[in-house]
């Protein structure tokens, strides 16, 4: 089971006016927490290979029963969302510097090797396998960050449906007539954006909407369902992203089994501080991804320099030698090494997507919504970087 179910189940559980066990009962009987097992223990759940940081919780819970109190499990939320305020401020600190190395690996180690290889003759052969290894390397090093980095527990973006990505199939169509790899993924890039956007905003929209009702609450605890706004109680069940549905389920449970002042209080204190951290981190990851971006596009323009270089030096070879003691450039080679590049660069413009989908979004699903501008400033400053200087 992964870690994104643990902080959905301390949520609830903490803030539910239900005993933790009944609340887990109840809303097994509604078709939800049904990946929960009856048996509880511990062996039992490793068995099912249930994340540490869930089977944690569950002691919790359960000792939380036979206390007979909730202070343990509200105790460990905040000890939780405490962690996660330190982390988030790592995570931006981080993120520019893993973006860099990830595209060092990706990109420039790969061409700036590459094009040295050109000189040496016999080693011309393993320009393709550099290539091929530091695409290997950069999603390596791209999951292992992402993992231990990203709390994606506390998403607030439940999954686009596949349909989004459907444009996204046309890639190799369109590059069948464009023979650029960069304008096809920018195209089907630009075509799945609409779908994007819409689910963007109803993920958005869907979290403030909760979070405005538990606000609604704590300000009148004793209201009924219709007069905080909510004609079908029901409703509240059809959340989807994590930290969404953990706030909606529970407000649910609070609306049907009516709790006390305090235990409203004690839920709108959490949704303000899962919110607050969502925004920080989304507002300082903003500039970062900027920052990203406009780094992205300086390299690329290095490499069309470059490239754009050794194109000149190979085809003045085929027009005679050229005195130097370097050994001469064959145009076959210097095409292979910018075929190369074009494909490194439009992974690059894709991977760029993903990880700041993940950073600022908590979900890798939303990569689309990014994957336009990093495909357009990529394309852009390698098709015309190479005309800021006069290379004849």
């Amino acid at each position: 089971m992964t870690r994104r179910s643990y902080i959905q189940l301390l949520i609830i559980t903490a803030t539910s006016p239900l005993p933790p066990i009944s609340t887990i009962t109840f809303l097994k009987k509604l078709g939800i927490l049904n990946y929960i097992p009856s048996e509880l223990s511990e062996i039992k759940l490793r068995k099912l290979n249930f994340h540490n940081k869930f089977i944690e919780v569950i002691k919790y819970i359960k000792e939380a029963q036979l206390l007979g109190s909730k202070q343990i499990l509200r105790n460990k939320l905040e000890h939780e969302l405490n962690e996660l305020r330190i982390r988030s401020e790592v995570i931006a600190e981080r993120t520019a510097m893993n973006l860099e190395i990830i595209f060092t690996l990706l990109f420039t180690a790969p061409l700036m090797i590459s094009l040295i290889l050109l000189f040496i003759p016999t080693l011309r052969p393993a320009i393709p396998y550099v290539f091929y290894t530091s695409l290997a390397l950069s999603i390596t090093v791209t999951a292992i960050v992402t993992a231990s980095l990203i709390p994606l527990e506390y998403s607030t973006f439940e999954n686009p449906p596949y349909t989004t990505y459907i444009p996204l199939v046309l890639t190799p169509a369109i590059y069948l007539v464009t023979r650029d790899p960069l304008l096809a993924i920018l195209t089907s890039s630009i075509a799945s954006l609409p779908q994007t956007v819409k689910y963007y905003r109803k993920s958005v929209d869907s979290f403030n909407e909760v979070v405005t009702l538990i606000e609604k609450l704590q300000v009148l605890p004793t209201a009924s369902p219709i007069e905080l706004g909510i004609e079908d109680v029901s409703k509240l069940l059809r959340y989807r992203a994590p930290i969404t549905k953990a706030l909606a389920l529970t407000l649910y449970l609070t609306l049907l089994f009516r709790s006390t002042r305090s235990d409203a209080s004690q839920l709108h204190q959490y949704a303000t501080l899962l919110r607050k951290f969502i925004t920080d981190l989304r507002i300082r990851l903003t500039y970062t991804a900027i920052y990203a971006v406009i780094a992205l596009g300086l390299m690329t323009v290095a490499a069309s320099i470059v490239l754009k270089v050794h194109t000149t030096l190979a085809h003045y070879s085929l027009q005679g030698p050229i005195p130097t003691p370097l050994p001469v450039l064959q145009p076959v080679d210097v095409n292979l090494v910018k075929e190369l590049t074009t494909t490194l660069l439009t992974a690059s413009a894709v991977v760029f997507s993903i990880v700041v989908a993940l950073f600022r979004e908590l979900n890798p699903m939303y990569f689309t919504l990014y994957l336009p501008t990093t495909a357009a400033v990529t394309w852009l400053c390698f098709t015309y970087g190479h005309y800021l200087v006069p290379i004849q």
